[in-house]
């Protein structure tokens, strides 16, 4: 699913830069052969080349500080009632609901033009047609207007006799010798697909008009008076017919067909040659960032779930008023030390693809009675990897909101079946994934938190954690008190950029209060160096400094 996503993403790119260039650089230069070429050219290469044109190279590393970010899974403490309202709604406005609904509009506009084929050859099959110059003329009972669809030619009984009938026949003969119905079936094939995009809805109205444009030409150009065959179409402006495949005869606006019969033919070529020009080198921008790994391969939550090898670690502020969670269990070193990939030609897949693993996880995953009884809810991140042989190992906390929730989400990752390997250059290979698991509670066990009139309210516990030397730094503040691993660097203190020369555990004496606390980083390394001229900071930013 995800490929089919990217594929209608770089697509949409190709087509919607198409759209501004035709409206902008061709549209005015008056000449629909060319614009017609230029529309249906356009979209054929934006169809190509939202395939891309170069295979992802895939990236590896040994200690992935990021990897694949899969779709958040959110587990809701409800039930009955309550808990099927909710869920529906997540379905409603999840990635599968999204999909569902855009299959639904697209089967609709899909029977819409399938229906109109079927009325086009019941139409054909049942009224007798007879062969004029070269057209197959089928005489309609109804008086509305003329409409051709490739060698096919509606027209109303009434203007067989008619002496216009050459001037309408010899505009539906340019429609059938330029193969418009063509270009009209493919559009419409599209739109049944990228229904979602406003550009194609324009590109298809201006295909139409470039048809007519064209069609007009032809007529004029068959020495055919002008201001009677303007007077033709006049007399068929208020009898359309509405079916979206075929060439109606008084196609609207009719004005600007009028007007484009009145201009001068002109062949401006330094005008086309730079549409052109505009066109190939937007579309090689759009390419190169398609093709580009660490952008369209990549997640941005990639970038922003990396901890140990990031020269500044902001860390995570999570403001409760509970006690402190249990520290995360240490990870699982697996016995397979290879290089593990966070890119891959082929994925891992669960078995039964998404949808199991959904259904997987719901099934399997339970609010736990601790975290739910304190009134705790949030989003635990977990890192595992998936081995060569579809094993799951090294499961281990990222971010997590403790009361059990990150012990229940290692069960669960744990317990999962093997997956289907990924592969790179046909080979299984071992791929990192993060998974977010959000624990929602319903609104009834989780009412507000009030303050009284004198008392506003306040924070008693901030958690967060980074790395110094690879040591893990936790910060577990109950009244603002930090700990950290036995063997870490101590770090120096910095509290609105001034140094403060104290210990840790005694920071609790000059930030009486955690509501004090705006935001808190480390840093380290080089970072560190050139901003405090130390190797290892701890940067406390409290509210006085940002109010000042």
């Amino acid at each position: 699913m995800s490929a089919l996503f990217e594929y209608l993403f770089w697509t949409s790119g190709y087509i919607l830069v198409l759209g501004i260039l035709f409206h902008f650089l061709i549209k005015p230069k008056c000449n629909p052969c060319f614009g017609r070429f230029f529309i249906m050219g356009g979209l054929v290469v934006s169809l190509i080349l939202g395939v891309g044109l170069m295979p992802y190279h895939a990236s590896s590393v040994s200690e992935s500080p990021g990897a694949i970010m899969l779709p958040e899974v959110v587990i809701r403490a409800s039930g009955n009632i309550e808990e099927s309202r909710l869920l529906v709604q997540d379905i409603l406005f999840s990635t599968e609901g999204l999909v569902l609904i855009s299959l639904i509009i697209s089967l609709m506009i899909f029977l819409r033009f399938f229906f109109s084929l079927i009325y086009l050859a019941s139409m054909w099959r049942v009224l007798k047609g007879k062969l004029i110059n070269g057209l197959l003329v089928i005489p309609t009972k109804t008086d509305r207007s003329p409409f051709s669809f490739f060698r096919l030619v509606f027209v109303p009984e009434r203007l067989l006799t008619d002496p216009a009938l050459d001037n309408i026949l010899l505009h539906e003969k340019a429609h059938v010798l330029k193969l418009h119905s063509l270009d009209l079936i493919l559009v419409e094939m599209l739109s049944v697909v990228f229904w979602f995009h406003p550009a194609i809805w324009y590109l298809r109205r201006q295909l139409k008009q470039q048809h007519e444009f064209e069609a007009d030409r032809f007529v004029l150009g068959q020495n055919v008076d002008k201001i009677a065959y303007q007077q033709l179409m006049v007399n068929f402006s208020f009898k359309s017919y509405n079916l979206p495949i075929t060439n109606p005869f008084n196609v609207s606006p009719l004005k600007q067909r009028i007007m484009m019969m009145n201009q001068t033919s002109r062949k401006p070529l330094p005008g086309y040659l730079f549409g052109i020009a505009a066109t190939v080198l937007l579309f090689a921008g759009i390419t190169m960032l398609q093709t580009d790994p660490l952008k369209a391969a990549q997640p941005m939550e990639k970038q922003l779930m990396a901890t140990q090898e990031v020269s500044s670690t902001d860390l995570s502020i999570a403001a409760t008023e509970t006690t402190p969670p249990a520290s995360p269990r240490e990870p699982e070193r697996p016995a397979d030390e290879e290089t593990i990939f966070t890119v891959v030609e082929e994925f891992p897949r669960f078995p039964g693809g998404e949808e199991a693993r959904f259904n997987f996880i719901r099934t399997n995953l339970r609010y736990p009675e601790e975290a739910r009884a304190a009134g705790i809810q949030g989003t635990v991140f977990v890192s595992f990897v998936i081995e060569k042989d579809g094993r799951i190992t090294n499961p281990r906390i990222i971010r997590g909101i403790g009361y059990g929730c990150d012990e229940e989400v290692i069960r669960v990752i744990q317990s999962m079946p093997n997956w289907i390997p990924g592969r790179q250059r046909g080979q299984p290979v071992r791929v990192q994934f993060n998974m977010p698991f959000r624990f929602v509670l319903d609104a009834k066990e989780n009412p507000p938190t009030t303050a009284t009139a004198d008392e506003s309210p306040r924070i008693t516990r901030i958690e967060g954690y980074g790395y110094i030397n690879g040591k893990r730094f936790e910060i577990n503040m109950e009244n603002l008190r930090l700990t950290r691993d036995e063997g870490a660097v101590q770090p120096t203190i910095f509290i609105d950029g001034n140094k403060v020369d104290i210990a840790m555990a005694d920071l609790n004496e000059i930030l009486p209060s955690a509501s004090d606390i705006v935001h808190i980083n480390v840093f380290k390394g080089e970072e560190a160096q050139r901003l405090y001229q130390h190797d290892n900071v701890v940067s406390i930013r409290t509210r006085r400094a940002k109010n000042n």
